[in-house]
Protein backbone atom coordinates (compact mmCIF):
# COMPACT_ATOMS: atom_id res chain seq x y z
CA UNK A 1 0.00 0.00 0.00
CA UNK A 2 2.89 2.82 0.45
CA UNK A 3 4.55 1.82 -2.75
CA UNK A 4 1.09 2.67 -4.26
CA UNK A 5 0.80 5.83 -2.74
CA UNK A 6 4.26 7.05 -3.14
CA UNK A 7 3.65 6.43 -7.10
CA UNK A 8 0.40 8.41 -6.71
CA UNK A 9 2.49 11.39 -5.03
CA UNK A 10 5.03 10.73 -7.44
CA UNK A 11 3.46 11.39 -10.80
CA UNK A 12 2.28 14.63 -10.41
CA UNK A 13 5.54 15.91 -8.98
CA UNK A 14 7.25 14.33 -12.23
CA UNK A 15 4.42 16.20 -14.00
CA UNK A 16 5.12 19.36 -12.43
CA UNK A 17 8.37 19.40 -13.19
CA UNK A 18 8.40 18.89 -16.89
CA UNK A 19 6.02 21.60 -17.21
CA UNK A 20 8.10 23.98 -15.59
CA UNK A 21 11.20 22.71 -17.75
CA UNK A 22 9.27 23.26 -20.89
CA UNK A 23 7.35 25.70 -20.88
CA UNK A 24 9.15 28.79 -21.48
CA UNK A 25 10.14 26.65 -24.84
CA UNK A 26 8.74 27.92 -28.39
CA UNK A 27 5.52 26.30 -29.45
CA UNK A 28 4.53 24.46 -25.50
CA UNK A 29 0.91 23.58 -25.46
CA UNK A 30 -0.10 23.06 -21.78
CA UNK A 31 -3.42 20.95 -22.68
CA UNK A 32 -1.96 17.41 -21.25
CA UNK A 33 -1.04 19.05 -17.68
CA UNK A 34 -4.86 20.90 -17.37
CA UNK A 35 -5.80 17.40 -18.87
CA UNK A 36 -4.17 15.59 -15.68
CA UNK A 37 -4.85 18.18 -13.31
CA UNK A 38 -9.05 17.83 -14.38
CA UNK A 39 -9.13 14.52 -13.86
CA UNK A 40 -10.83 14.37 -10.86
CA UNK A 41 -13.93 16.35 -11.78
CA UNK A 42 -15.61 13.46 -14.07
CA UNK A 43 -16.42 9.94 -13.29
CA UNK A 44 -14.73 7.98 -16.67
CA UNK A 45 -17.16 4.49 -16.35
CA UNK A 46 -20.46 3.81 -15.89
CA UNK A 47 -19.27 0.86 -14.18
CA UNK A 48 -20.83 -0.22 -10.64
CA UNK A 49 -18.82 -0.89 -7.90
CA UNK A 50 -20.76 -3.86 -6.99
CA UNK A 51 -18.67 -7.00 -6.11
CA UNK A 52 -19.25 -10.87 -7.02
CA UNK A 53 -19.11 -12.16 -3.46
CA UNK A 54 -20.39 -15.50 -3.75
CA UNK A 55 -22.34 -16.71 -0.24
CA UNK A 56 -22.63 -19.87 1.42
CA UNK A 57 -25.86 -20.00 0.54
CA UNK A 58 -25.09 -19.81 -3.11
CA UNK A 59 -23.03 -22.79 -2.29
CA UNK A 60 -25.35 -25.03 -1.24
CA UNK A 61 -28.18 -24.34 -3.52
CA UNK A 62 -26.14 -26.02 -5.93
CA UNK A 63 -27.21 -24.21 -8.81
CA UNK A 64 -25.22 -22.19 -11.55
CA UNK A 65 -25.10 -18.42 -11.45
CA UNK A 66 -24.19 -16.30 -14.11
CA UNK A 67 -23.69 -12.29 -14.07
CA UNK A 68 -23.14 -10.70 -17.03
CA UNK A 69 -22.69 -6.69 -17.27
CA UNK A 70 -21.87 -4.30 -20.05
CA UNK A 71 -20.76 -0.50 -18.98
CA UNK A 72 -18.75 1.84 -20.91
CA UNK A 73 -15.60 3.73 -20.41
CA UNK A 74 -14.33 7.23 -20.85
CA UNK A 75 -10.78 8.25 -19.54
CA UNK A 76 -7.36 9.91 -20.76
CA UNK A 77 -5.67 8.02 -23.44
CA UNK A 78 -3.28 5.33 -22.58
CA UNK A 79 -1.09 6.64 -25.52
CA UNK A 80 -0.17 10.35 -24.35
CA UNK A 81 1.95 8.80 -21.12
CA UNK A 82 4.04 7.15 -24.04
CA UNK A 83 4.58 10.00 -25.90
CA UNK A 84 7.42 11.95 -23.46
CA UNK A 85 7.69 15.81 -23.95
CA UNK A 86 6.44 15.43 -27.54
CA UNK A 87 2.82 15.63 -25.47
CA UNK A 88 3.92 19.08 -24.10
CA UNK A 89 4.15 20.28 -27.79
CA UNK A 90 2.25 18.19 -30.59
CA UNK A 91 -0.28 16.27 -28.22
CA UNK A 92 -2.41 14.70 -30.47
CA UNK A 93 -5.93 14.57 -32.02
CA UNK A 94 -6.99 11.94 -29.59
CA UNK A 95 -6.78 12.63 -26.20
CA UNK A 96 -9.10 10.53 -24.72
CA UNK A 97 -10.41 7.05 -25.28
CA UNK A 98 -13.82 5.56 -25.29
CA UNK A 99 -14.53 1.62 -25.20
CA UNK A 100 -17.09 -1.04 -23.75
CA UNK A 101 -16.43 -3.32 -21.46
CA UNK A 102 -18.52 -6.45 -21.90
CA UNK A 103 -17.97 -8.33 -17.73
CA UNK A 104 -18.80 -11.77 -17.78
CA UNK A 105 -19.01 -13.94 -14.71
CA UNK A 106 -19.60 -17.09 -13.83
CA UNK A 107 -20.31 -19.10 -10.89
CA UNK A 108 -20.54 -22.71 -11.84
CA UNK A 109 -21.42 -26.45 -9.93
CA UNK A 110 -18.48 -28.60 -10.61
CA UNK A 111 -20.50 -31.85 -9.56
CA UNK A 112 -23.00 -31.18 -12.55
CA UNK A 113 -20.35 -29.66 -15.07
CA UNK A 114 -17.41 -32.01 -14.32
CA UNK A 115 -19.44 -35.10 -15.80
CA UNK A 116 -16.16 -35.38 -19.10
CA UNK A 117 -13.19 -35.08 -18.49
CA UNK A 118 -12.90 -31.71 -19.67
CA UNK A 119 -15.61 -28.87 -19.49
CA UNK A 120 -16.16 -25.78 -21.92
CA UNK A 121 -17.80 -22.69 -20.15
CA UNK A 122 -20.56 -20.91 -22.57
CA UNK A 123 -18.56 -20.04 -26.09
CA UNK A 124 -18.87 -16.13 -26.14
CA UNK A 125 -18.52 -14.04 -29.30
CA UNK A 126 -15.99 -11.90 -30.10
CA UNK A 127 -17.22 -9.50 -32.60
CA UNK A 128 -14.88 -7.20 -34.56
CA UNK A 129 -12.93 -4.83 -32.96
CA UNK A 130 -12.93 -6.81 -29.79
CA UNK A 131 -10.22 -8.14 -27.79
CA UNK A 132 -9.80 -9.91 -24.32
CA UNK A 133 -8.94 -8.15 -21.65
CA UNK A 134 -8.43 -10.63 -18.89
CA UNK A 135 -9.76 -13.65 -17.44
CA UNK A 136 -9.60 -15.38 -13.95
CA UNK A 137 -10.43 -18.71 -12.62
CA UNK A 138 -11.28 -19.16 -8.65
CA UNK A 139 -12.62 -21.84 -7.00
CA UNK A 140 -14.96 -22.27 -3.47
CA UNK A 141 -14.77 -25.40 -1.80
CA UNK A 142 -15.71 -26.22 2.31
CA UNK A 143 -13.42 -26.50 5.38
CA UNK A 144 -14.87 -27.45 8.50
CA UNK A 145 -18.21 -25.91 7.40
CA UNK A 146 -16.66 -22.93 6.58
CA UNK A 147 -16.46 -21.18 2.60
CA UNK A 148 -12.87 -21.15 1.42
CA UNK A 149 -11.38 -20.27 -1.87
CA UNK A 150 -8.16 -20.86 -4.17
CA UNK A 151 -6.94 -19.40 -7.73
CA UNK A 152 -5.88 -21.09 -10.88
CA UNK A 153 -2.56 -19.99 -12.29
CA UNK A 154 -2.89 -19.19 -16.09
CA UNK A 155 -1.22 -22.52 -16.74
CA UNK A 156 -3.67 -24.52 -15.22
CA UNK A 157 -6.32 -23.47 -17.97
CA UNK A 158 -6.93 -23.05 -21.52
CA UNK A 159 -8.81 -20.15 -23.60
CA UNK A 160 -8.20 -19.34 -27.13
CA UNK A 161 -10.25 -17.67 -30.04
CA UNK A 162 -11.72 -19.77 -32.72
CA UNK A 163 -13.90 -18.72 -35.60
CA UNK A 164 -14.41 -15.38 -33.57
CA UNK A 165 -15.37 -17.47 -30.41
CA UNK A 166 -13.89 -17.47 -26.95
CA UNK A 167 -13.32 -20.99 -25.84
CA UNK A 168 -11.87 -21.80 -22.13
CA UNK A 169 -11.53 -25.21 -20.91
CA UNK A 170 -10.62 -26.29 -17.55
CA UNK A 171 -9.76 -29.83 -16.20
CA UNK A 172 -11.22 -31.57 -12.96
CA UNK A 173 -7.78 -32.83 -11.97
CA UNK A 174 -7.14 -28.90 -10.49
CA UNK A 175 -10.23 -28.33 -8.84
CA UNK A 176 -11.61 -29.59 -5.86
CA UNK A 177 -14.85 -31.99 -5.87
CA UNK A 178 -17.95 -30.58 -4.86
CA UNK A 179 -16.68 -27.39 -5.49
CA UNK A 180 -17.73 -24.29 -7.31
CA UNK A 181 -16.00 -22.72 -10.00
CA UNK A 182 -15.75 -18.77 -10.74
CA UNK A 183 -14.53 -17.77 -14.19
CA UNK A 184 -14.55 -14.21 -14.40
CA UNK A 185 -13.88 -12.94 -17.90
CA UNK A 186 -13.29 -8.96 -19.32
CA UNK A 187 -13.69 -7.95 -23.21
CA UNK A 188 -12.75 -4.82 -24.19
CA UNK A 189 -14.65 -3.74 -27.56
CA UNK A 190 -14.72 -0.27 -29.58
CA UNK A 191 -17.27 -1.62 -31.59
CA UNK A 192 -20.33 0.37 -30.55
CA UNK A 193 -23.05 -1.56 -32.68
CA UNK A 194 -22.62 -4.80 -31.93
CA UNK A 195 -23.41 -5.35 -27.92
CA UNK A 196 -25.50 -7.91 -27.80
CA UNK A 197 -24.45 -10.05 -24.89
CA UNK A 198 -24.52 -14.17 -24.74
CA UNK A 199 -26.95 -15.23 -22.06
CA UNK A 200 -26.52 -19.46 -21.44
CA UNK A 201 -29.80 -20.89 -21.53
CA UNK A 202 -28.45 -23.70 -19.63
CA UNK A 203 -27.73 -21.76 -16.46
CA UNK A 204 -29.89 -21.57 -13.45
CA UNK A 205 -30.08 -18.03 -12.56
CA UNK A 206 -28.91 -15.01 -14.97
CA UNK A 207 -28.61 -11.59 -14.38
CA UNK A 208 -28.02 -8.95 -16.67
CA UNK A 209 -27.37 -4.74 -16.78
CA UNK A 210 -26.18 -2.26 -19.22
CA UNK A 211 -25.47 1.07 -18.56
CA UNK A 212 -24.99 3.46 -21.40
CA UNK A 213 -24.11 6.84 -21.59
CA UNK A 214 -26.49 9.42 -23.33
CA UNK A 215 -23.74 10.22 -26.16
CA UNK A 216 -25.59 7.29 -27.60
CA UNK A 217 -29.06 6.01 -28.35
CA UNK A 218 -30.10 2.25 -28.42
CA UNK A 219 -33.32 0.04 -29.23
CA UNK A 220 -33.49 -2.07 -26.10
CA UNK A 221 -35.58 -5.05 -26.56
CA UNK A 222 -37.18 -6.50 -24.53
CA UNK A 223 -38.09 -3.48 -23.01
CA UNK A 224 -40.88 -4.15 -20.63
CA UNK A 225 -39.13 -6.55 -18.44
CA UNK A 226 -36.34 -4.05 -17.87
CA UNK A 227 -35.22 -1.77 -14.96
CA UNK A 228 -34.65 1.44 -15.87
CA UNK A 229 -32.55 4.24 -13.81
CA UNK A 230 -30.54 6.90 -14.97
CA UNK A 231 -27.22 8.33 -13.87
CA UNK A 232 -24.25 10.76 -13.71
CA UNK A 233 -21.49 11.22 -16.08
CA UNK A 234 -19.45 13.69 -17.01
CA UNK A 235 -17.36 13.90 -20.42
CA UNK A 236 -14.84 16.71 -20.84
CA UNK A 237 -14.64 19.83 -24.11
CA UNK A 238 -11.55 20.83 -25.00
CA UNK A 239 -10.26 24.14 -26.25
CA UNK A 240 -7.62 23.91 -28.29
CA UNK A 241 -6.97 27.39 -29.32
CA UNK A 242 -7.11 29.25 -25.73
CA UNK A 243 -3.80 29.60 -23.79
CA UNK A 244 -5.99 30.29 -20.91
CA UNK A 245 -5.63 27.80 -18.00
CA UNK A 246 -9.01 27.79 -16.52
CA UNK A 247 -10.32 27.77 -20.31
CA UNK A 248 -9.05 24.97 -21.89
CA UNK A 249 -11.19 22.38 -20.27
CA UNK A 250 -14.28 21.80 -19.40
CA UNK A 251 -16.55 19.03 -17.96
CA UNK A 252 -20.45 18.64 -18.25
CA UNK A 253 -22.74 16.57 -17.24
CA UNK A 254 -24.51 14.14 -20.16
CA UNK A 255 -25.56 11.05 -17.87
CA UNK A 256 -26.42 7.34 -18.65
CA UNK A 257 -29.30 5.44 -18.66
CA UNK A 258 -29.47 1.71 -16.97
CA UNK A 259 -30.93 -1.13 -18.17
CA UNK A 260 -31.35 -4.56 -15.55
CA UNK A 261 -32.57 -8.15 -16.21
CA UNK A 262 -32.93 -10.99 -13.68
CA UNK A 263 -34.33 -14.54 -13.99
CA UNK A 264 -34.28 -18.00 -14.52
CA UNK A 265 -33.56 -20.19 -17.00
CA UNK A 266 -36.89 -21.00 -17.87
CA UNK A 267 -37.64 -17.31 -17.72
CA UNK A 268 -34.54 -15.75 -18.66
CA UNK A 269 -35.14 -13.14 -22.01
CA UNK A 270 -32.00 -12.15 -23.33
CA UNK A 271 -31.64 -8.51 -24.55
CA UNK A 272 -31.03 -7.11 -27.69
CA UNK A 273 -29.46 -3.76 -28.62
CA UNK A 274 -29.40 -1.81 -32.03
CA UNK A 275 -27.51 1.64 -31.84
CA UNK A 276 -29.82 3.94 -33.67
CA UNK A 277 -28.27 7.70 -33.01
CA UNK A 278 -24.74 9.16 -31.89
CA UNK A 279 -25.20 11.88 -30.13
CA UNK A 280 -22.08 13.66 -30.74
CA UNK A 281 -21.79 17.34 -29.59
CA UNK A 282 -21.90 19.70 -32.51
CA UNK A 283 -18.67 21.54 -32.85
CA UNK A 284 -17.54 20.03 -29.66
CA UNK A 285 -13.87 18.19 -29.01
CA UNK A 286 -14.35 15.98 -26.68
CA UNK A 287 -11.09 13.84 -26.95
CA UNK A 288 -11.59 11.87 -29.94
CA UNK A 289 -13.45 12.72 -33.26
CA UNK A 290 -16.92 11.06 -34.54
CA UNK A 291 -15.27 8.93 -36.78
CA UNK A 292 -14.24 6.91 -34.04
CA UNK A 293 -17.73 5.41 -33.76
CA UNK A 294 -17.67 4.29 -37.72
CA UNK A 295 -14.54 2.85 -37.05
CA UNK A 296 -13.96 -0.30 -39.41
CA UNK A 297 -10.88 -1.71 -38.58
Amino acid sequence: MRKRILLILLFPIGLINAQGRLNSQPGYNPIYPRLISKMHDYDASTQLEKKDKFTLEEFNSKENYQRIETYFCYERDSILEKMGDAVFFNPPKKLMDFFIVHHYNYKLNSVSLFSEENFIIPEIPIPSKTFLESIKVKYYYLKKAKLKSGKLKKSEFSSNISQEKLIIKLSNTTIPQDSYVEIDIKLKSRNFEDVNPTISKNIENSEYSIRIPKLLEYEVSPFETAIIEDGELKMLKFFRDTTDWDKMINAFEIGFRSYSWTGSKDSFLAPKLKLSQVKYPIGSDIGFPLEYFLQTE
